[in-house]
């Protein structure tokens, strides 16, 4: 697994777009390649929102597949 991320803050949320390429390590075969990217924020003192989203591009091993995740936290 070969990547590069990069990040930022836009106001009082943090964003990171990451690309990932995956290669076996036995055969050097490419296994596909993948998106990814990653919303933070604070919601006052106790909770914190987290929005992520990845796409999976597959060469032959695989199928193609998008996938999200919205989380709410808290912490007392």
């Amino acid at each position: 697994d070969r990547y590069i991320s990069i990040g930022t803050r836009v106001k009082d949320t943090k964003i990171s777009l990451t690309y990932h390429d995956f290669q076996s390590e036995a055969t050097s075969d490419d296994l596909g390649s993948e998106w990814g990217v990653i919303a933070q924020r604070s919601l006052g003192e106790h909770y914190d929102f987290l929005f992520k989203y990845a796409s999976y591009t597959a060469d032959t091993h695989s199928v193609d597949t998008n996938k999200g995740w919205v989380m709410l936290t808290s912490k007392f």
